[in-house]
């Protein structure tokens, strides 16, 4: 600001104290998984609720994240909403490859709580699903590992390199984002 410059904030995922909210509730229904997510200390807090006031823009990479900075207080004037892209070249929706085996749901994103894991295990817990499979796909924490549960048709197949997202995408049927 002091050489003239616009200050332009990256808000990549929710505001920080909706995250907050999000992992409390979480942790009362999924006691389990309450250590594999990190708490911001008050200071930190202060200083991205700081931040946000003194942005002259705020760019959020989504309606939701955009939904949660104004909720908690940032003018919605100065948010802007820049989704992320995707090679449409490389990953095109098409019939998958083969279709006569079971019904598969993909998860893709790094396997920890605030990306909905634990809610997304418990939903097909309760599906008691026939014959389908959920496939689990990135990365995964050791203290993660343990909680998820062997279940029929449930396979984590752990972290892949980039370049083979569009084979395994093309191997499912549902792209789950809980």
């Amino acid at each position: 600001r002091e050489m003239g410059r616009p200050f332009m904030l990256d808000q990549s995922i929710a505001h920080p104290a909706e995250r907050q909210r999000v992992f409390e509730t979480l942790a009362r229904t999924h006691p389990d998984w309450a250590e594999t997510w990190m708490t911001r200390r008050p200071e930190v807090l202060a200083a991205e609720t700081e931040e946000h006031c003194l942005a002259d823009r705020v760019v959020a990479a989504s309606t939701f994240t955009k939904a949660t900075l104004i909720h908690n207080g940032v003018d919605p004037g100065k948010i802007r909403v820049n989704p992320y892209g995707v090679d449409i070249a490389r990953f095109q929706g098409r019939p998958r490859a083969n279709a006569s085996g079971p019904v598969r749901f993909i998860f893709v994103g790094s396997l920890l709580a605030r990306k909905g894991v634990p809610v997304l295990i418990n939903a097909w817990r309760r599906l008691a699903s026939d014959g389908a499979e959920l496939w689990l796909v990135g990365p995964v924490p050791s203290q993660v590992r343990r909680l998820i549960p062997d279940l029929p048709g449930l396979r984590v197949q752990g972290p892949v390199p980039h370049a083979d997202l569009p084979r395994l995408f093309s191997e499912c049927d549902v792209f789950v984002f809980p």
